[in-house]
């Protein structure tokens, strides 16, 4: 071990703090520990046993009003954000952040439906496992320029990849390059007719194998299991991280934290802190840690700290297929801790630029035609013009349970966003017309469909589960939080390893790529803690 790295280690028991266990969390302290730093990771949560994740009994008809009552109560109860979450059901209701105790603020005509998880793994635990890899052209948008290359990531996709068990097919498709495939994927029956009758109609639009992580859900992500498995990595759980310490210079020092358990406060020193606590909660968490040298909150001495926040504009239906459609195999219905688990599914890479529909942006086109479980689903997720009026900033008043300001949000959709929503809308009629056309069945639209269409009629409340931005990348100061390696400006000792640091939010899920960045910038980091 080099001599600088040796007393460090003297100095203090840890090399790394990293907050947050999440997916990028556990990208972090798996890059981290891997190199042959020690580190400490923080969360909020408690650890969850395995028990958490055994399967529901299969239900013979996934549209009865019987299995859909879930979902009628709380449309019943004006809880609309709630009946229309995929993830959220009756096994994983309880893992989501109670807002009474956790409560955020939104001007009072625009809300946000703002998803958070606090156990060990976080929102990890619960996503639709879509792994996309981003190209130049949707990063390099003008005026929203990111401060590298994609081939800067292709090395840190690929290990991810490999280590969630990517699944997919070899499409070559010039814009979506293909991953590093660990699992092979195929269309099903009924998206086969659906590919060949859509690409028949428009020469422009692809249809895609989508790519999905396939790893078995668990306590512990693959990446995090990694970084345990070194001996290197300590995880602290049930710790809220209230802000970040600093020394009489106004060096970061580590963080200040809250024992969940006792109500007790204690400081975690680290000579370098990386911060993956999810992008909102990242944000507010340096906001929150003002002093005489950072007034405004640490990063934010150009003021542009929590804004340009992102989302995906989404539009979306989930349909019934008649029985008559169905096979009589034996059905894999749907595990919210493994979603698009069936070896099948589709995407369509956007076609708002080749089709010239007059959108600033495009949206890809995601969904699946299960002929086990008669589900027929299909949704868009559309890039949205990034925004300095949409920001995050803390409530002067509210506050959470352990004395916490409390996130406001505020973020509205623009004309070019509603006009993309509108022409999404638009497009998954047409998807799904030339769908029952070719294939001579009727789809049924269950009750949930029907309220969440009248829901979204014409404006959606934001809410994809894919929040970005807030502490944006570049290379000035002067006009960005961070450098390309989410070192903090104001105190580059400080690392975000999230999707606080997206600039621009392109048309595809943005995990595989925060992961990406999260370890890019871990081993810029570890090489240089290692070099001394």
């Amino acid at each position: 071990m080099p001599k600088s790295l040796k007393d460090r280690n003297q100095a203090h028991e840890y090399d790394v703090i990293v907050v947050g266990t999440g997916l990028c969390g556990a990208a972090a302290a798996d890059t981290l520990a891997s190199a042959g730093l020690k580190v400490l990771v923080i969360d909020a949560g408690p650890v969850l046993t395995s028990a958490a994740f055994r399967r529901k009994p299969p239900v013979k008809n996934l549209f009865s009003p019987r299995h859909q009552l879930f979902r009628l109560k709380l449309l019943l109860q004006g809880d609309h954000a709630g009946a229309f979450n995929k993830f959220f059901d009756e096994q994983t209701e309880a893992l989501y952040v109670k807002e009474k105790a956790q409560p955020f603020a939104t001007p009072p005509s625009r809300g946000f439906s703002w998803w958070r998880v606090r156990t060990v793994g976080g929102r990890g635990h619960l996503w639709g496992r879509v792994m996309l890899r981003l190209s130049d052209e949707s990063i390099h948008q003008p005026g929203y320029e990111w401060p590298l290359s994609v081939s800067e990531l292709t090395e840190h996709y690929t290990h991810i990849e490999m280590c969630l068990e990517l699944g997919g097919a070899i499409e070559n498709h010039p814009e979506v390059e293909d991953g590093q495939y660990m699992h092979e994927r195929t269309l099903g029956t009924h998206e086969q007719t659906f590919r060949a009758a859509v690409e028949r109609r428009w020469p422009t639009r692809r249809v895609l194998v989508n790519r999905v992580a396939q790893y078995d859900p668990g306590p512990l992500s693959p990446l995090m299991t990694r970084a345990m498995s070194t001996g290197r990595t300590t995880i602290r759980p049930q710790t809220v991280v209230a802000r970040l310490a600093e020394d009489e210079h106004g060096a970061i020092v580590g963080v200040e934290c809250i024992d969940t358990a006792t109500g007790s406060r204690d400081t975690c020193r680290a000579p370098n802190v990386v911060l993956a606590a999810s992008p909102f909660e990242t944000v507010r968490l340096l906001l929150n840690s003002t002093s005489k040298l950072h007034p405004q909150g640490i990063g934010n001495s150009a003021g542009l700290l929590g804004t340009r926040i992102l989302e995906h504009i989404t539009a979306s239906a989930m349909f019934e297929l008649p029985k008559k459609s169905r096979s009589n195999a034996p059905r894999l219905m749907p595990y919210a801790f493994k979603l698009n688990e069936e070896p099948q599914g589709f995407y369509l890479p956007s076609f708002a630029l080749a089709e010239h529909l007059g959108l600033a942006h495009g949206f890809g086109i995601q969904g699946i035609f299960s002929q086990g479980s008669g589900l027929c689903y299909i949704g868009t997720f559309g890039e949205t013009v990034p925004n300095d009026r949409n920001r995050l900033t803390l409530h002067k008043t509210m506050i959470d349970e352990w004395g916490i300001p409390s996130a406001h949000i505020d973020f509205d959709w623009s004309p070019d966003d509603l006009r993309s929503f509108e022409a999404a809308k638009i497009a998954l009629d047409e998807l799904l017309a030339e769908f029952e056309s070719a294939s001579g069945f009727k789809v049924k639209r269950p009750v949930t469909t029907q309220v969440y269409n009248l829901h979204t009629a014409s404006r959606p409340t934001p809410g994809s589960n894919h929040e970005c931005g807030g502490a944006r990348m570049g290379t000035d100061p002067k006009t960005s939080v961070t450098n390309s390696f989410g070192a903090l400006w104001d105190a580059p000792n400080v690392i975000l390893a999230d999707a606080s640091v997206f600039p621009s939010l392109p048309d595809r899920n943005p995990t595989l790529t925060s992961m990406a960045l999260a370890r890019r910038a871990c081993t810029e980091l570890a090489n240089r803690l290692v070099a001394g």
